[in-house]
């Protein structure tokens, strides 16, 4: 009866780190079943934790018939920790852009100063917010200390954007951030990462780098969001050649 209940013990917590797994990736939308997505844009997202629970996050809705509003981010740290200021980060980021309806760089100073006064743990995130038009591909972009949005053009050699930069967020609780303006035409996919992908190490602690996630898109474009998706993800994977992860990876 003992050992009976120390292996009971034992297991609550994996059982408890399984179902705060679950509850973690189902705030994650499905790319696939986007409220409202209109007909001429694409989108997909894909997230692989290096724990049971992480810190990465994305998101992905309809600001109104024509605009969409998306999002990536990387929390400072792992596992637990990581995982409870992901959900506070993605769900303020969220209500907020759908309450304020404004810019981007005006909604990332917004959400800065909000998480930044519930930040006991001093944590902080990297992240993107962007806004795309359906109609028009214009874009803006807002960037705090996030790795760069990487461009593949339909008739140009792929690339990593500029600009709109700032720290992470809750490092600077009035920084001022920037907007980032592009326009993407047909065929254009706008790519976003987090260091999981870039900072990938294999068994020699080499890391993937940015300059193979150009590569690997520098032949044929992806016929659409989930390719792109995929091909990337494998191309690490084939990298790292089962090295376990050291980070999050989306």
């Amino acid at each position: 009866s003992a050992l009976e209940e120390e292996r009971d013990e034992r297991s609550r917590p994996a059982g408890e780190l399984r179902a705060a797994r679950d509850i973690q990736m189902g705030m994650l939308p499905d790319p696939r079943s986007i409220e409202g997505l209109p007909r001429t844009l694409d989108i997909f997202a894909l997230l692989e934790p290096a724990q049971e629970v992480g810190g990465d996050l994305y998101d992905a809705f309809m600001l109104d018939e024509d605009r969409l509003c998306f999002m990536i981010g990387d929390v400072s740290g792992k596992g637990v920790p990581a995982s409870l200021f992901m959900a506070l980060t993605k769900t303020l980021s969220k209500t907020l852009a759908r309450r304020e309806h404004v810019p981007v760089d005006e909604l990332l100073r917004t959400v800065n100063g909000e998480i930044s006064r519930e930040n006991a743990a001093a944590m902080f995130v990297t992240a993107i917010i962007g806004i795309v038009d359906a109609r028009s591909g214009e874009v803006e972009l807002g960037n705090a200390g996030h790795n760069a949005p990487i461009l593949l053009p339909s008739t140009a050699s792929p690339r990593e954007l500029d600009g709109a930069g700032g720290p992470p967020l809750c490092v600077d609780e009035e920084f001022p951030y920037a907007r980032q303006r592009l326009k993407l035409h047909a065929g254009d996919t706008l790519l976003l990462i987090t260091d999981g992908v870039s900072e990938a190490e294999n068994h020699h602690q080499a890391h993937y780098g940015a300059a193979r996630a150009l590569e690997c898109f520098a032949g044929a474009r992806p016929a659409d969001a989930a390719e792109a998706c995929v091909k990337l993800h494998a191309d690490v994977r084939k990298f790292t050649a089962g090295a376990p992860p050291s980070d999050d990876l989306t």
